[in-house]
């Protein structure tokens, strides 16, 4: 369990960046709240040659410092593998740049049906190690042309404010990188806080953070590095 420290978050968030390479944040220079617009290659529209036929705009407005007690990850899409999705991890940090405890984490499908797995297999995802090509630290999970979405929903010790969330994709190869999630859309107590296209892992270990997922920074980040 992770103890909250009286830590600025000005401090504790400068602090993450200096120790994780470059933060690239996903959220662009507006007044608030944040909006998002985010557009993404629906794997079922790509013609042969690799270009989209039909491209969809989605605007999501991002809260700044939203506060909840449990957090789901809807994955719709993955970048175009047809028997496995995955990722290395989850990363989230509270207002006090610590992560915060998970009571409990389960996935389920597109009917918010549990779905029965190894439980330890989750754990994988919050277990801290994400730049891994080891089994024994990544999340994969077997689908078929019905499977997704599938959502990751995990829940709090305690009511939490979060400034940052980050989806380490699946790295375990340049190949099994395809399996990573692409499309994905976060709840905050139902309430949506992003919507939008991960990016893929490049499969190599060494590399600046953009090579493997991205980060959904949830309060201004302008603000708080000046």
């Amino acid at each position: 369990m992770v103890r909250s420290t009286s830590m600025p978050i000005k401090s504790a968030i400068n602090n993450y960046f200096d120790q994780n390479d470059s933060l690239i944040s996903l959220n662009p220079k507006l007044n608030d709240p944040f909006v998002f617009k985010n557009f993404h290659k629906s794997i079922e529209n790509l013609s042969p040659n690799g270009d989209t036929l039909n491209t969809i705009e989605e605007e999501c407005i991002i809260p700044e410092m939203p506060i909840g007690n449990e957090l789901i990850i809807i994955m719709l899409e993955n970048w175009g593998d047809k028997n496995f999705l995955g990722l290395n991890g989850i990363e989230i940090l509270d207002r006090f740049g610590n992560r915060p405890a998970i009571k409990k984490i389960s996935l389920e499908n597109q009917y918010s049906q549990t779905i029965e797995i190894d439980s330890g297999n989750l754990q994988r995802l919050i277990d801290n190690t994400y730049r891994t090509h080891d089994d024994a630290h990544i999340w994969q999970h077997r689908i078929g042309e019905t499977s997704l979405p599938v959502q990751i929903r995990l829940r709090f010790e305690r009511i939490t404010t979060i400034a940052l969330i980050r989806i380490w994709n699946l790295n375990k190869s340049r190949v099994h990188s395809y399996g990573g999630v692409r499309l994905v859309k976060f709840l905050l107590d139902d309430q949506t806080i992003f919507f939008g296209e991960i990016a893929k892992a490049n499969g190599n270990l060494n590399g600046s953070l953009e090579n493997f997922g991205d980060v959904s920074a949830l309060n201004n980040y302008d603000q708080i590095s000046n």
